[in-house]
C-alpha cells in the first residue's frame, strides 16, 4: 500500500510536545568480546492526538530507526567525554523536526541512563548493554481535523482486515535522507492552484473517452466508479477529486510524478 497520505505534515502544527526517552533492553554477555561496551539504538516517531483533552485517541505517524553507534562502558563515568563522542554521534542522526533540547543535554539523558542501570546490575554478567534512544513528536491537531483522520482509519480498518497490518509498516518502513527531507519540507498547494486544477465529468453511462481506464494512485480504487469526480494536474496524471485535493492541501506536488503545484509560503 501507499505511504498514509491523510496524515499531516510534520511540522505543519505549532502545538507540539518533543519527548525523549531512554530505555534498556536485556544485556548480552558476547565471550569473544572483550572491551564492554553500550550499544545505543536510534528511533524517530511522530504521533498526532487531538487538541480535545477529552479525546484520548493517538494516530501513529511516521516512525523509523535511525542507525545505531556504541560507546565503551568506561565512559559512562565521564560526563564530558561521554558528551563530546555522543555529540558526533547524534549529530549523524537525520531528525526532520527541531528538537527542545541541544546534544549535550540529549547526551546526558543517555549516559545517566546507561550509568544507572550499570549501578544497578551485575557487570560481571554481560558486556553489552543495548540502549533504545526514542525521540517522538507529538502533534496536536485540531479535533475536527482529528476525527476526520479517525473515522478514515477505523473505517477502512472495518472495511480491509489486512489494513492495520498495511498501514504500520507503510509508517515504519526504512526511509532515505531525501525522503525525509521531502517529508520535512512538504508544504501545501495553494487553494487558487488547487480551485483551478481541470476537472472531467462523467457521461450518462459513467465514463468518460478521456479518462484513464485506470484506478486513483491514491486511494487504488477505478477512477471510473460510478459517481466519482475526476481531477486532472498539468502534467496529466489523473485521480479522483476528493482524493487529490486532501493530497494537495498537504503536500503540493504530484504524488506520481512531483510536479509542483504553486505552494503555500512561495
Amino acid at each position: 500500500m501507499a505511504p498514509p497520505t491523510w496524515l499531516p505534515t510534520l511540522n505543519s502544527h505549532n502545538q507540539h510536545e518533543i519527548c525523549v526517552n531512554v530505555w534498556a533492553e536485556n544485556p548480552e554477555n558476547h565471550p569473544l568480546q572483550t572491551d564492554p561496551f553500550v550499544w545505543i539504538k536510534t528511533c524517530v516517531t511522530v504521533k498526532f492526538k487531538s487538541d480535545e483533552p477529552t479525546n484520548q485517541r493517538i494516530l501513529e505517524g511516521l516512525s523509523w530507526t535511525e542507525g545505531s553507534f556504541t560507546i565503551p562502558f568506561s565512559l559512562l563515568t565521564k560526563p564530558a567525554k561521554f558528551s563530546r563522542l555522543t555529540r558526533t554521534m547524534i549529530d549523524l542522526i537525520y531528525i526532520p523536526f527541531d528538537l527542545s533540547l541541544d546534544c549535550d543535554e540529549l547526551s546526558e539523558i543517555i549516559r545517566s541512563t546507561g550509568h544507572s542501570i550499570m549501578q544497578e546490575t551485575c557487570r560481571d554478567h554481560y558486556n553489552v548493554l543495548p540502549l533504545t534512544l526514542e525521540i517522538s513528536k507529538e502533534v496536536e491537531v485540531p479535533n475536527c481535523e482529528f476525527e476526520t483522520w479517525i473515522s478514515w482509519y477505523d473505517e477502512t480498518i472495518t472495511s480491509d482486515p489486512e489494513f492495520e497490518t498495511e498501514y504500520s509498516e507503510a509508517i515504519s518502513r526504512d526511509r532515505t535522507d531525501e525522503e525525509l527531507l521531502y517529508e520535512e519540507t512538504r508544504t501545501a498547494a495553494t487553494k487558487s492552484s488547487i480551485q483551478e486544477l481541470e476537472k472531467l465529468s462523467m457521461d450518462e453511462d459513467g465514463s468518460n473517452s478521456n479518462i484513464d481506464k485506470s484506478y486513483c494512485a491514491i486511494c487504488f480504487e477505478e477512477l471510473q466508479k460510478h459517481g466519482s469526480k475526476i481531477i486532472r494536474l498539468p502534467c496529466y496524471h489523473m485521480f479522483h477529486g476528493d482524493c487529490v485535493t486532501r493530497w494537495l492541501q498537504e503536500s503540493h506536488v504530484c504524488p506520481l510524478c512531483r510536479f509542483a503545484l504553486p505552494c503555500l509560503g512561495n
